[in-house]
């Protein structure tokens, strides 16, 4: 009788670790909607979306380093995810550009929110990697950008926020943009600084705007801003 008892024990704990297993397995290989849906296959509209990405890109870089006295600009989230699967691959260093593991990034736009998702790992190891956060504005304040990270999971499974604390400070100030780190509602708060080694700044952002997409349509994210110093002609 005790012979069987333990064997029954023994049954019992296998399966509970091979059901434990398999959960794990099938959170982790989780992919969030967003990102599936995100997958755009090679095609001519794919191109187009990414050349537009370009080409809008290039206008904004060029209105703000000729200090053009006004510039706007309006990137989809379609542009946005053509240009990360083509041209960011083929011409702009692709996985060179982020950390070693990590590739296939892809974005939702939502109202105020952006969805980040990338891939790591290779093969049946490779899991997806995703994050949301907050962005915006902070008012009454000059180049001062709000960033809250509201959630970091792998598949389905919450991780550690810190783990991506680092990496946002170090990018930010590979860039000149100084970065105070605060806590709002158990989350993390990023309060970037533009031009932070600036007395004057030669830019000034008016609106940072995440908007979901409506009726079909898709999110876009919309920058406009000035140039304190005008050398250039107005855009």
């Amino acid at each position: 009788m005790r012979r069987r008892n333990v064997l029954l024990s023994l049954g019992l704990l296998v399966l509970f670790l091979g059901t434990a297993t398999t959960l794990l397995i099938v959170l982790l290989k989780h992919q969030p909607t967003f990102y599936r849906t995100s997958t755009m296959p090679p095609s001519l509209e794919r191109t187009q979306q990414s050349g537009e990405f370009i080409s809008r890109s290039t206008n904004l870089t060029n209105s703000i380093y000729n200090l053009y006295s006004d510039w706007w600009e309006v990137f989809t989230t379609e542009q946005i995810n053509a240009f990360l699967q083509e041209d960011f691959l083929q011409s702009w260093g692709g996985e060179e550009r982020l950390p070693e593991g990590f590739h296939d990034l892809r974005v939702l736009i939502d109202d105020g929110k952006l969805l980040l998702g990338c891939r790591y790992g290779k093969g049946n190891w490779s899991v997806i990697l995703s994050i949301e956060m907050k962005i915006w504005l902070v008012a009454n304040e000059v180049n001062l950008i709000g960033v809250e990270v509201e959630n970091l999971r792998a598949g389905a499974l919450p991780i550690s926020r810190q783990i991506i604390l680092d990496y946002i400070t170090e990018a930010a100030r590979r860039s000149n943009i100084d970065v105070k780190w605060y806590h709002r509602n158990g989350n993390p708060v990023a309060i970037l600084k533009l031009q932070a080694n600036q007395v004057r700044p030669t830019i000034q952002i008016q609106r940072l705007e995440l908007k979901a997409g409506k009726d079909g349509e898709a999110g876009k994210l919309i920058i406009v801003g000035r140039s304190t110093e005008t050398h250039g002609r107005a855009n």
